[in-house]
């Protein structure tokens, strides 16, 4: 309402051959997500086939949308692994912790480079879009932030020997309760082991990255298919990581609204026509949001806990 976007009038006018596409990448786009999960399931010793992994991501489409957040599909997903492979729940459960991570920063590489590709442009920002620069370079940020974890846990051998922190390390082994100290040393054990596959990590890695610019190609096929003609391919690639960035945080369910605001916002400040551009992140979001009923479809499909989960094999534990 505030771009004075009239989004139907635009959908009865647009492409349609690109509005399917745009449907289909977002698709292409979850399956990709999939084999990145699964790709960290395997380095644990731990196989719930593709089949498996695509209903359970499809729920979890589904539950980001029912749920403000963009984690709430994770935590069913953890319930599901965790009676799926119980003798390894805890490294189950951290493949999804890890593949929240790697997408995090699949994110902020597309971001760090969009940033640093823009800047000329971000930097003359002034009056109103003072909050948009601070916002893109605390995104900027968030890149070099997340390259400082990632060289964390390289080199976690040689910091543990540091003396503060493996007094930190023994403080909180008295404090701690057993149980918390064991589920704690069998994720770090379960995180060890990803060093020793760093391939692996850094396929997982690129397909965040591919995953990252691809959703930004999917709003510029929304973008194309709504016949807007001011914005560019980098243009796109800026504001989806920027909006994916404060659509991370638990306002709305699965970022709805605080995304398309963000989205318009940006285009405003990069001189495109408010009453187009407005209309874009909505497509976007509703193409979202097919996915999401099919999640939803999925999941009313699925009568039991073990209607999703694989059942054991003879001879399996």
């Amino acid at each position: 309402r505030s771009t004075g976007a009239d989004v139907f009038a635009e959908l009865r006018a647009a492409s349609a051959p690109l509005l399917g596409l745009a449907a289909c990448m977002y698709g292409g786009i979850v399956f990709l997500t999939v084999i990145r999960w699964r790709l960290l399931l395997q380095v644990q010793g731990i196989d719930l086939g593709i089949g498996v992994l695509c209903r359970l991501t499809m729920i979890g489409v589904f539950f980001n949308l029912a749920i403000p957040g963009a984690v709430s599909g994770d935590l069913l997903k953890m319930a599901y692994v965790a009676k799926r492979a119980p003798d390894r729940s805890a490294e189950a459960v951290l493949t999804i912790m890890l593949d929240r991570v790697m997408g995090l920063l699949g994110l902020f590489v597309v971001a760090g480079v969009m940033v640093m590709v823009c800047l000329p442009w971000i930097l003359g920002l002034t009056g109103e879009y003072r909050v948009l620069q601070a916002g893109i370079f605390a995104v900027g940020m968030g890149s070099l932030g997340g390259a400082i974890g990632a060289l964390l846990v390289e080199f976690r051998g040689k910091l543990v020997r540091l003396r503060v922190v493996s007094w930190g390390i023994d403080l909180a082994q008295r404090w701690l309760p057993k149980a918390v100290s064991h589920i704690i040393s069998r994720l770090i054990e379960a995180l060890d082991l990803y060093r020793q596959h760093r391939r692996t990590v850094l396929w997982a890695l690129l397909i965040s990255i591919v995953v990252h610019t691809g959703l930004g190609l999917n709003l510029y096929c929304a973008g194309r298919a709504l016949h807007v003609e001011q914005l560019r391919t980098r243009d796109y690639l800026l504001a989806t990581q920027v909006a994916n960035t404060v659509a991370s945080v638990p306002l709305t369910p699965g970022g709805l609204g605080t995304r398309d605001a963000t989205v318009a916002f940006c285009f405003k400040a990069l001189g495109a026509d408010s009453e187009k551009t407005g209309a874009i992140p909505l497509v976007f979001s509703l193409i979202i949001a097919i996915w999401g009923m099919i999640g939803a479809g999925v999941f009313m499909t699925t009568p039991s806990h073990g209607a999703v989960v694989a059942p054991e094999r003879e001879g399996d534990g």
